[in-house]
C-alpha cells in the first residue's frame, strides 16, 4: 500500500513543480525499498511456510478473502521490484517534457504497488486481478512516455495480447472456485483434482503465463513493447514483468498442479529449445541494437531459465518423463 499512498499524494502536486515531484518520488521509492529491506531482515529463511500472513475479509458471502504473505521466492522478487523503481525514477530525472513528469512517476509508483501485491497474493482471484492490473500503468508507460513512432501500436499489442491470453486463466479460476468453493491458495494445495481436470487447468494457466514470459510463439508483443518503451520502461519490463510468467508457474502451476507439471515437462523442453534457436536466428538479421537485446539476451535468458525451472522440478519430484 505504501507506493499507492505516494502515487495518491502526487495527484495533489502541481505538475509544474518538477523539482518537488522528482525529489518526492525518489524519496518515496527509496522509503519503500528500505521497508522491503526491513521485511527481508525479519524474514526467517529456516521456516519453510509462508510468513507475515495478513488476511482481509473481502467477499465473505463468497468465501473469498484478500490473503497476503511472503516466502523465500516472493520476498526476493519484492526486493528486486523496490530496488528497480528508484532506478526508473532516476532515469527520468532530466526527461525532455517536464510536464509529464508527474504522470510518469505516478505510473511507476502505481506499478510498484501492483507488483508487490502480485508477489504477496495467495488468493487466485486477487492474484488474477492484480496480474491484469499491471497492464494499465504499462499501457501508459509505453504509449505515452515511449520514445519512438510506433509506441501507440506497441502499447496496444502489449495490452491486447496479455489481456486476451488471460481469458482462459480467468475461466480456470472460476471453475476451480465452483468446484472447491474457495480460491485460497493454501487450501487449494490440499485439494486433489481429477487428472484430466488438472491437466486442462494447467493448460489454461499456461496460456496466460507463457504470453507473459513470453515463450515462442507467444512473443509477438515483446519486441515492439521493448523497443518503443522509454529506457525505464524497458528496465522494468525486462527486470520484473517478464518474470511474472515464471513466478506464476512456480507458485500456481507447479504448486497446485504438480502431476500435470511433470506430465507437460517434455512439452516445455521442446518449446523452450525451439525458442532459444528461434531467438538466435532472428537476432542474426536484426540491425536494431535494442531489438537485438530484446530478441537474444532477454528472450534466451528467460527461456533458459524456464527450461532449467522444469528440469529442477522434474529432478526434485523424481518424475522425469523418460524414467516413468
Amino acid at each position: 500500500m505504501l507506493p499507492l499512498v505516494g502515487a495518491f499524494a502526487l495527484l495533489f502536486v502541481d505538475r509544474t513543480n518538477a523539482v518537488f515531484i522528482r525529489n518526492f518520488s525518489l524519496f518515496w521509492s527509496l522509503l519503500v525499498f528500505n521497508c522491503s529491506v526491513f521485511l527481508l531482515a525479519g524474514f526467517d529463511p529456516l521456516v519453510s511456510n509462508f510468513q507475515f500472513i495478513e488476511s482481509i475479509s473481502w467477499l465473505p458471502f463468497a468465501n473469498i478473502d484478500i490473503l497476503f504473505a511472503v516466502d523465500g521466492l516472493s520476498i526476493l522478487l519484492i526486493i528486486l521490484t523496490t530496488f528497480l523503481i528508484p532506478t526508473c525514477v532516476l532515469l527520468c530525472w532530466k526527461m525532455p517534457n517536464q510536464t509529464l513528469l508527474k504522470d510518469y512517476n505516478i505510473a511507476f509508483l502505481l506499478l510498484e504497488s501492483i507488483l508487490i501485491g502480485i508477489f504477496c497474493s495467495l488468493d487466485l482471484l486477487v492474484f488474477y486481478l492484480l496480474f491484469e492490473a499491471v497492464l494499465i500503468p504499462m499501457f501508459f508507460i509505453v504509449g505515452i512516455f515511449g520514445s519512438r513512432e510506433r509506441k501507440v501500436r506497441a502499447s496496444y499489442l502489449l495490452f491486447l495480447y496479455t489481456l486476451v491470453s488471460s481469458i482462459l486463466l480467468f475461466v480456470a479460476i472460476l471453475f476451480i472456485y465452483f468446484k472447491t468453493g474457495t480460491t485460497n491458495y493454501l487450501l487449494l494445495k490440499t485439494f486433489e483434482f481429477d487428472p484430466v481436470v488438472e491437466r486442462l487447468c494447467w493448460l489454461a494457466f499456461f496460456s496466460s503465463f507463457a504470453v507473459k514470459m513470453p515463450l515462442v510463439p507467444f512473443h509477438i508483443w515483446l519486441p515492439e513493447a521493448h523497443c518503443e518503451a522509454p529506457t525505464a520502461g524497458s528496465v522494468i519490463l525486462a527486470g520484473i514483468l517478464l518474470k511474472l510468467g515464471g513466478y506464476g508457474f512456480l507458485r500456481f502451476s507447479i504448486g497446485l498442479f504438480p502431476e500435470s507439471s511433470s506430465f507437460f515437462t517434455p512439452f516445455v523442453f521442446v518449446l523452450s529449445s525451439f525458442g532459444v534457436v528461434y531467438a538466435s536466428l532472428t537476432t542474426l538479421q536484426q540491425v536494431d541494437l535494442k531489438k537485438n537485446y530484446c530478441l537474444f539476451f532477454s528472450r534466451s535468458h528467460g527461456i533458459s531459465y524456464y527450461w532449467n525451472l522444469f528440469i529442477q522440478y522434474s529432478r526434485y519430484f523424481g518424475k522425469y518423463y523418460f524414467n516413468d
